[in-house]
């Protein structure tokens, strides 16, 4: 489960003079459509793996957060689901070996400098 944290862009809008709400109003879309784009590519890399192709449906994200104090989103297999359950071995192994074949820290690297350009375009920035 990956958990995609913008504490600190909130904290800056903070320091704006008290615009925080408004900054809110206009990053939630960015963020909601990067936590998209993750939960996409990262469904895409457990189908890439033909015993961990059945959790690709099961891969979900979910707001973390409450109004202007914090905001984020928790990506990644609901282990209530079908086959969310075998996303840990999945990603870091069994305990006997095998598993450890999916790799999704990267997924948020190529994401990251998108989404951020798309959070200054939406604050005025740019």
């Amino acid at each position: 489960m990956l958990e995609v944290d913008f504490s600190d862009v909130l904290r800056a809008a903070a320091e704006m003079g008290g615009k925080g709400a408004a900054v809110v109003d206009a990053i939630e879309p960015v963020l909601e459509r990067s936590a998209v784009n993750i939960k996409q590519a990262m469904a895409e890399e457990f189908k890439k793996h033909r015993h961990f192709r059945r959790i690709a449906p099961d891969v979900s994200y979910d707001r973390i957060g409450h109004f202007t104090s914090t905001l984020g989103y928790e990506i990644g297999p609901t282990p209530t689901m079908d086959a969310g359950s075998l996303a840990g071995i999945a990603v870091e192994g069994g305990a006997n070996g095998g598993g450890g074949k999916v790799k999704i820290d990267h997924i948020v690297d190529v994401e990251a400098p998108k989404t951020e350009a798309m959070i200054m375009a939406a604050m005025g920035f740019l």
